[in-house]
């Protein structure tokens, strides 16, 4: 009997978390072209922004993203402007995504005042 509920959990789990992918892949798949952000790294940002919309807009029900394009470059950092339309009003976020000489990237998101 134990074994049965241990693969009802196991299986559970799995939809959930396919259930969670589909969700990103949808929203990544939202996002305009102009980001020089790779597939994966695009629904990191697109998380950060939720956050920073439910943080700062809370009655804001939903958003969009409406633009992402490439404002410049300083050395190993790329400077990327995405504009997010909630409740009638456009919030630009300032993204920053830097590739580190030793590999790897990471990215940075701020809300503009």
């Amino acid at each position: 009997m134990r074994a049965t509920s241990d693969k009802q959990r196991a299986t559970a789990l799995l939809v959930f978390i396919f259930f969670l992918s589909g969700c990103n892949a949808v929203k990544t798949a939202q996002v305009p072209p102009g980001t020089s952000a790779s597939y994966t790294m695009r629904g990191g940002i697109v998380r950060s922004i939720d956050s920073l919309q439910k943080l700062y807009d809370p009655g804001c029900a939903s958003h969009t993203i409406t633009d992402a394009r490439v404002v410049g470059s300083q050395e190993l950092t790329v400077l990327e402007e995405w504009s997010v339309l909630a409740c009638d009003s456009v919030t630009i976020y300032d993204i920053q995504i830097t590739h580190s000489p030793y590999g790897g990237i990471t990215y940075n998101v701020t809300r503009r005042k």
